[in-house]
């Protein structure tokens, strides 16, 4: 992950010159398009070794989000199916190639060539679940963090003269406000067990807040405000455990790129339209974000 810190500042930095000129020519823009979510879905790309197909992967993608919602409509899941079926497609395309021109990037090391003509779909699955859980996620974690540092333009001030905070100020921007990228788990309860004082017999769906309880005023004073001088504290951002993360560095290591480079580059962007928000309560995705330079 270390060895991709030079990619993700080339691609942000690059994304972001990119931004400032069609500011120039429209003056207002959208940040989600342009940044957020292409930024992310290139990052894979590089890491997974697939070509440059940015637009055409975050627009198969886009939709994937509605079969983890917690009760999406029928419309909302044949959309995920679209979704599934053209990510699997591209994927599955991409890894039949691969098997005929061995790499050693992560999808070559996906791959097993004990059947040769067949894509083995252990390697799809995992290639799926990288590509989707690590672009959404992501996405969102890059737009909250701009509605952050521009609601706040004192703490965005303040840290661009404490650059050594950049690790711990993109723990508070995740954690803060309403915007955490995934706002509840669900979990089934594999046995009978009491959790805080309350019975959940074996079989039971229970669904973990995790939005709520980064705002727990117990852990966090004063929690709906931002503030990148708080002590280091414990975060359920990335999950715990067996469950916690497979790309939280990555994600983390995105976060501090895109942020230094939004804190050097474009000091004076803000956020001056209303947040388009996706439909949907697990993940708090932005469809669109209006920025300008003040």
């Amino acid at each position: 992950m270390d060895d991709l810190e030079s990619v993700i500042q080339e691609i942000a930095d690059r994304r972001l010159a990119e931004l400032a000129e069609q500011i120039v020519v429209k003056r207002r823009v959208d940040y989600a398009a342009l940044v957020a979510h292409l930024v992310p879905m290139e990052v894979l790309c590089r890491l997974l070794g697939l070509p440059d197909d940015v637009d055409v992967l975050v627009q198969a993608s886009r939709n994937y989000r509605y079969a983890m919602e917690l009760w999406p409509g029928r419309g909302q899941l044949l959309q995920a199916d679209i979704s599934a079926d053209a990510v699997a497609a591209y994927l599955t395309v991409a890894l039949g190639e691969r098997s005929r021109c061995p790499a050693t990037d992560v999808l070559g090391e996906l791959l097993t060539f004990e059947n040769s003509e067949r894509v083995p779909s252990a390697a799809l699955d995992l290639a799926t679940t990288v590509l989707v859980a690590g672009w959404e996620t992501t996405a969102a974690m890059l737009n909250s963090m701009l509605l952050g540092l521009s609601r706040y333009p004192g703490q965005a001030a303040w840290l661009r003269g404490h650059p050594e905070a950049l690790p711990d100020a993109c723990a508070e921007l995740i954690r803060w406000g309403w915007d955490p990228p995934i706002q509840m788990a669900s979990r089934v309860a594999a046995r009978d067990t009491v959790l805080a004082g309350v019975p959940i017999p074996a079989g039971r769906a229970v669904i973990a807040l995790i939005g709520s309880a980064e705002h727990d005023p117990r852990e966090v004073p004063e929690p709906g405000s931002l503030d990148f001088t708080r002590p280091a504290r414990r975060s359920l951002a990335f999950g715990v455990g067996m469950h916690y993360c497979l790309g939280a560095h990555l994600a983390q290591l995105e976060a501090r790129v895109v942020l230094r480079a939004l804190l050097s580059r474009l000091p004076n962007l803000k956020v001056t339209g209303p947040a388009i928000r996706q439909p949907g309560i697990v993940f708090r995705s932005l469809h669109s974000l209006p920025v300008e330079l003040a």
